[in-house]
């Protein structure tokens, strides 16, 4: 694959290969978390091994979600990282933000493919009578490029004739959970500003290719 050799393959409807909304905003700079990096490295801790860990819990949290909100079976499989005690603790928070809510979902992890990126959105529904897209993180805090990523998925969502009239981002913890709501209107800077991103990344992606300078993404 051209772009996304980690990540799921998005092609357009001309059958050509973009790249993910998570690739886009990873040419972004982010200082943060080369200092955590660097910080971890001091008290000699195994980085590679945190990240593993914390990207396999991540995905096992996505699907507790998904299939707690769908109604869909879940079956538990314990794994080094994924223990029946942090599956209960994960389960509890859910339900704890679930229940804040009134809440009927239309789709969930469902993949999308605008002309020059793709993503999959992990929520999509009406929130308290509002069509909402929801991006569920395990992350300590909140981060602006979440909404950079909301911003693209709304862009997709309304290509395909999808409301929109807010996005979210809710954090999912064993302590708890804590979200952050904002209208459609007060997504749209960030809906500019991944327009410029997405045209800054096609052009630093080609200009290296064709200059020799090889794939920015390697």
């Amino acid at each position: 694959m051209k772009y996304n050799s980690s990540h799921t393959e998005y092609i357009n409807k001309k059958g050509v290969e973009v790249p993910s909304v998570t690739t886009i905003i990873k040419i972004l700079n982010k200082p943060s978390l080369v200092k955590w990096a660097n910080y971890m490295g001091f008290k000699r801790q195994d980085v590679d091994y945190l990240l593993e860990k914390s990207s396999h819990i991540g995905t096992c949290v996505h699907d507790l979600v998904e299939s707690y909100l769908m109604n869909y079976y879940y079956i538990f499989i314990p794994t080094d990282y994924w223990t029946s005690t942090l599956y209960k603790l994960y389960m509890d928070t859910i339900m704890e933000w679930r229940n804040t809510h009134n809440i009927d979902p239309i789709f969930s992890e469902k993949k999308f493919c605008s002309e020059r990126f793709g993503g999959t959105v992990d929520f999509y529904g009406v929130i308290d009578n509002k069509h909402t897209i929801i991006d569920f993180k395990t992350s300590k805090r909140f981060y602006s490029t979440m909404f950079l990523q909301l911003a693209a998925y709304c862009i997709m969502l309304e290509e395909n004739n999808y409301k929109v009239d807010q996005v979210g981002i809710v954090i999912l913890n064993p302590e708890g959970y804590n979200e952050k709501i904002i209208t459609r209107e007060e997504l749209t800077p960030y809906i500019d500003t991944f327009r410029l991103l997405v045209e800054l990344f096609h052009k630093w992606f080609d200009l290296n290719i064709e200059k020799g300078w090889g794939n920015i993404l390697v």
